[in-house]
């Protein structure tokens, strides 16, 4: 994967959990979390279920395993996590559809793992580490309500030493989060063109200063004022995407406190967004934009001639008309 502001010390340390996995002679043990959902965004993905988006995702993962086994023979292992159902409630998903969503990738995984001879993929849902057994349930209550009020405290206080890095932290995802939500939730939104609606998404990546990679809804930014009714629909989207961030942030930190979470914590752990010191493998392509739940695939080929996919927001695509070909599927939806 790809090193972003990776520093010496941290380099090292994975080389060590590699080495910790090869001087046993076991496969090396990797890690990804995933978000295996369609988002209710209209402007970044219609298809509500598993597509070519996830089949490639598992697939690309299987590759990168095939390619390990050609150089170390015990191979490699993913543990997929699924973020989704750990989030459900706070992002006012039915549990129906998060389950039938779930299970159907669960499909795709042992087809992704027939075909590459091995179990190579293992899909495993975060939910089942926070509340999996009473034990577990147990303590990520305790922990969930300790660190929401250690959290709500350090925001409050601005002299608090650790308040400047929490508030980056919550600003830096406040924009990723909004994008997941249907900006028609809004009244605000109903007299806004698409556009107008992107237009105040760049505003709001502007102003919390987001540099998440794979999130995007568009790649270019408007500096033009927002009016009234754009206002409006931005002090929604920024209040519950901070809202949505904080509890992204409580949830993804009880991985390093919940005894749970030791076994992937051993792993190579992989980020599918740009954070320091972590290597990153992107789910469809090194240069896709965003991820399988935040958008539609797109084939397209490559500069070696190879025909490859990544991902595209529905927006963008509906502003090149000329360079897609809707794909229908045997029913003739789109």
């Amino acid at each position: 994967g790809a090193e972003v502001a990776m520093s010496p010390e941290a380099g090292e340390k994975h080389i060590a959990t590699i080495r910790s996995f090869t001087e046993r002679g076991e496969p090396i043990m990797a890690s990804e979390y995933t978000p295996l959902i369609a988002i209710p965004n209209p402007l970044k993905r219609s298809t509500q279920s598993p597509a070519l988006a996830e089949i490639d995702f598992f697939r690309r993962l299987a590759e990168t395993a095939r390619t390990v086994q050609i150089y170390y023979p015990p191979g490699m292992q993913w543990q997929v996590i699924n973020e989704v159902p750990a989030f459900q409630d706070a992002f006012g998903l039915q549990s129906e559809y998060v389950e039938s969503f779930h299970e159907q990738c669960e499909k795709i995984a042992q087809l992704v793992n027939q075909a590459y001879g091995g179990k190579v993929i293992v899909l495993s849902r975060m939910d089942s580490y926070l509340t999996g057994t009473p034990d577990r349930k147990k303590g990520w209550e305790e922990y969930k309500t300790k660190r929401s009020a250690e959290m709500q405290e350090i925001l409050s206080c601005g002299n608090h030493p650790a308040h400047q890095t929490l508030q980056s932290e919550i600003d830096m995802f406040t924009y990723p989060m909004a994008t997941c939500i249907n900006p028609y939730d809004c009244a605000a939104s109903f007299n806004l063109s698409p556009q107008q609606i992107v237009k105040v998404y760049e505003h709001l990546k502007t102003v919390m200063g987001s540099g998440v990679r794979g999130i995007n809804l568009a790649e270019d930014q408007n500096g033009s004022e927002l009016n009234s009714q754009e206002r409006d629909l931005f002090e929604w989207l920024k209040d519950r995407g901070a809202m949505l961030s904080f509890n992204y942030r409580l949830t993804m930190d009880s991985r390093y406190c919940l005894p749970a979470f030791d076994g992937i914590n051993h792993t190579l752990k992989y980020t599918m967004v740009t954070k320091r010191d972590k290597p990153v493998l992107y789910p469809n392509s090194r240069r896709g934009p965003s991820f399988p739940a935040h958008g539609e695939p797109v084939a397209y080929l490559n500069d070696n001639g190879r025909m490859t996919t990544t991902v595209r927001p529905w927006i963008t695509m509906l502003g090149e008309r000329e360079r897609y070909t809707p794909w229908l599927s045997q029913s003739g939806e789109l």
